[in-house]
């Protein structure tokens, strides 16, 4: 009888479902990396004890958050990821020392250099500076920001299930790019930013990049999670994934006329999204076919 009760308390934890997983995937994987290589880190405890108290948080709802919960906790449960996937890109900055204590924005400029024959991060802004693509190309990066919010909300109210599967592409790409960060710090051409642009949207940006933490550029995880959007949209909803598609490729051009990336992130970026479409298309139908999901269904 003991034991019947301790299997189906086990069992409840099915209700974990595969992004859940993968989260807290990633924040037992940062607690290792920084039990291994960041021990007396500025940092660690820090790390350590948010990452323990997120991953209790995710495996409680994960128990007490069924299919017949209350609708609220419902909706929490589902959108978690979002506030913390902002959470750990700002952490990334934090201890993306523990292995390299200088960032490798050499090696990209170099690149940049070798590919095109100038750094076009530099000259791009100051060929083609005016009010109106200054703005246009800004706000165009801002967009990045409702990706989620907006498109994840339409996904959300008219299926549940791709709105999983979506948030799980997006977490697993931003999430692994995080790791990158940590391991391959680089800082992009932000810093010669001042005094270059001016506008609405410039502004905006310019207050999202103060609370910023510099170390997440190579490759862009912006492009690569805006490609995996757009992708993935198209396949579900045709109409809404074509009106992406010229916002995600001004992003593109955005990353690099507003001085946040140098072209090899951004290609870099467009490349590792289409590789984890592929990996996610493989790795959600055999994750989700485990979980019983908190919408009641399985994946």
């Amino acid at each position: 009888m003991v034991q019947g009760k301790r299997l189906a308390k086990i069992e409840k934890l099915r209700q974990l479902n595969a992004v859940d997983f993968i989260f807290v995937a990633y924040l037992l994987g940062v607690v290792l990396i920084m039990v291994l290589l960041g021990w007396g880190h500025k940092y660690f405890n820090q790390v350590v004890l948010t990452h323990i108290v997120f991953t209790a948080i995710i495996l409680v709802f994960a128990y007490y958050v069924g299919p017949g919960s209350n609708p609220a906790l419902k909706f929490i449960r589902a959108w978690y990821p979002i506030l913390l996937l902002i959470y750990l890109y700002s952490e990334s900055g934090l201890i993306n020392n523990i292995l390299l204590n200088a960032p490798l924005d050499p090696i990209y400029i170099a690149l940049d250099k070798f590919i095109f024959h100038c750094e076009p991060a530099m000259v791009l802004p100051v060929k083609f500076n005016n009010r109106f693509l200054i703005e246009f190309f800004h706000f165009s990066y801002f967009t990045y920001y409702l990706y989620l919010p907006v498109i994840g909300g339409i996904l959300y109210f008219k299926d549940k299930q791709f709105f999983e599967e979506f948030l799980f592409a997006i977490s697993l790409t931003l999430l692994s790019c995080y790791l990158l960060f940590i391991f391959f710090p680089a800082t992009g051409p932000i810093p010669l930013r001042q005094g270059l642009y001016y506008g609405f949207f410039t502004s905006l940006m310019d207050l999202i990049y103060y609370l910023d933490t510099p170390g997440g550029a190579f490759p862009s995880s912006h492009v690569a999670a805006a490609v995996v959007c757009m992708v993935m949209v198209l396949r579900k909803e045709r109409i809404l994934g074509l009106v992406l598609i010229p916002f995600v490729t001004s992003l593109i051009v955005a990353t690099i006329y507003c001085r946040y990336h140098y072209v090899v992130d951004a290609i870099a970026g467009i490349i590792y999204g289409a590789l984890m479409i592929l990996l996610c298309n493989f790795l959600y139908k055999r994750m989700a076919s485990y979980f019983v999901t908190v919408h009641g269904f399985k994946g």
